[in-house]
């Protein structure tokens, strides 16, 4: 287990506010909130605070703060802001309106064993960033990441 728990946070570290590739839409996602209270485009920092809950073996986790520009194109689809990390994921439910993220994913890692993990999200954001934090449900326990996601000026 402690193998999964490792690789789960690597999982979601590397993509801490960036991607590398397309957004993969889920036709049984459903995301909304294409409104003008979506954070703005620019330079973003992005702090993720990684906790074990449970009864996980014990790992030695860093916090870890990043730096990624989003542009007004990127902004156009919030799931790249705010799910940045979980394209390995599949979505069951995406929410994202009113100022406040909801999401369930399934994550899967099949180098590592590790299929139809349980990811939760939820969080809040304003025009100048977001706090989010997801669970990834393990049988030993529960990886927790809060992400915080500061806009610090443009591009």
């Amino acid at each position: 287990m402690n193998r999964a728990f490792v690789l789960a946070l690597t999982v979601l570290l590397a993509g801490c506010g960036s991607r590398s590739g397309p957004a993969e839409p889920d036709n049984k996602a459903e995301a909304t909130g294409q409104s003008s209270n979506l954070p703005r485009p620019g330079l973003y920092e992005a702090t993720m605070i990684p906790e074990v809950i449970g009864n996980a073996p014990p790992v030695t986790i860093p916090q870890e703060t990043k730096r990624a520009c989003f542009t007004a194109s990127a902004m156009t689809q919030p799931d790249i802001f705010f799910l940045a990390d979980t394209f390995s994921c599949n979505r069951d439910e995406v929410r994202i309106a009113d100022g406040e993220v909801t999401a369930r994913l399934r994550c899967n890692a099949p180098d590592w064993e590790v299929q139809d993990v349980p990811f939760e999200l939820h969080g809040t954001y304003n025009r100048d960033g977001a706090e989010l934090t997801g669970d990834l449900s393990f049988p030993d326990g529960t990886l927790r990441t809060t992400r915080i996601l500061k806009r610090i000026g443009d591009c």
